[in-house]
């Protein structure tokens, strides 16, 4: 990926050039342009001007200006998927955006490992959440991921949504996990389901609008390693879930009810929601003011892939239409096909097979009027 650059001196009329004299006091600008092929993976890149100055006494020094950027992928449909380590890689990069290794630095503390990471710019409402998998190959690696959103907080608060399960030792050791395929304990992947509308346990956003659209990031880091020589690849993979009927997107009044159902794309066994309200920002009136309830209060059975969850969620906000609540719904669902498993002493354990899945909706008063000491945030 070349980074073509022209320079120029003031004024403007000046013709464009690649080089120019600079007299004392004197500045000359230089203009870059990025051009990125169709290839390239959504990850960051390295780059570096090079500037060669010759000085009235003859000498000449070379000097390199370092820069990056970031490249991501549009996530535009709710019906396409898109790998995030399918572009190429340029030779001249300081290191391989779909291949591992099992260098540690910081080996004693939990941010011990090899990190990637990688960017999805999220476009249409219509995307509620999405299936965030890593993949690898060596039978004693294993890979942790992160979901951030566009506002730098997780895409959710738990395992499973926004983080994958795994289990931290101490020391910069972890347990071995991975996300199995039904009583298949290997699989050598993980999954995860961030969410667009996120809230419970995190800030909201200056504006009161609920669902976050725009550049979420994908981190990928190993927790075990298998101790190959060579590099080992890896894939990762982000797959669109279409919104069923959120809860709603505006914020409404001090009392009402709503329907909503959501779909969840594969099998599941129980389903139930738990209503909640985030603690943040402190010193607010969040919880303290409205009364909420959800029904039906749980499913126990066996639903297929894409089954119609459907429920009803009541409120009434007592403090009067001045004080802002926000309500959480957490669904957690069943998922014996994706149980997640983890190895002790070359045996294989059953983690869990819950995975939750949030929404939320704002309630009375604007954002800036909700603080029990009065001013904005």
């Amino acid at each position: 990926q070349p980074l073509s650059h022209t320079s120029r001196r003031r004024p403007p009329s000046t013709p464009q050039c690649t080089s120019g004299i600079i007299e004392p006091g004197q500045t000359l600008y230089v203009n870059g342009k990025i051009k990125v092929p169709t290839y390239a993976a959504p990850t960051v890149y390295q780059r570096y001007i090079k500037v060669t100055v010759s000085y009235p006494t003859g000498d000449t020094k070379t000097y390199y200006m370092p820069l990056s950027y970031t490249v991501y992928t549009t996530l535009s449909s709710p019906f396409t998927s898109k790998y995030l380590t399918s572009g190429y890689r340029y030779f001249r990069e300081p290191y391989t955006f779909d291949k591992i290794k099992g260098h540690n630095d910081w080996g004693w503390r939990y941010e011990a490992g090899d990190w990637r990471v990688f960017y999805v710019d999220i476009t249409t409402p219509d995307i509620w959440t999405f299936e965030v998998q890593a993949k690898w190959s060596d039978l004693y690696t294993s890979l942790i991921t992160y979901t951030l959103g566009p506002d730098g907080e997780f895409a959710g608060l738990y395992y499973g949504e926004s983080v994958s399960y795994h289990y931290y030792i101490g020391a910069g050791r972890f347990l071995w996990m991975n996300t199995g395929i039904g009583r298949t304990p290997i699989s050598r992947s993980v999954k995860t389901f961030p969410t667009t509308t996120y809230r419970y346990g995190l800030y909201p956003q200056s504006e009161p609008v609920k669902q976050r659209l725009g550049v979420y990031t994908v981190i990928v880091r190993t927790a075990t390693f298998g101790g190959s020589r060579l590099p080992e690849k890896f894939s990762v993979e982000v797959k669109p879930i279409r919104r069923g009927k959120l809860l709603p997107n505006t914020p409404q009044g001090t009392t009402g009810e709503v329907s909503t159902y959501l779909r969840i794309p594969y099998p599941v066994t129980s389903l139930t929601p738990m209503v909640g309200f985030s603690p943040y920002p402190y010193f607010t009136y969040q919880g303290m003011c409205t009364d909420a309830n959800i029904s039906p209060t749980s499913y126990q059975g066996n639903y297929r892939a894409n089954y119609p969850f459907r429920f009803r969620l009541e409120w009434e906000n007592v403090c009067g239409p001045d004080y802002r609540d926000d309500i959480s719904v957490v669904y957690a669902a069943e998922i014996p096909y994706l149980t997640v498993y983890y190895r002790y002493g070359g045996t294989y354990y059953q983690y869990t097979d819950y995975y939750p899945f949030e929404d939320w909706v704002i309630t009375a008063g604007p954002y800036f009027t909700w603080w029990i000491f009065g001013g904005p945030e």
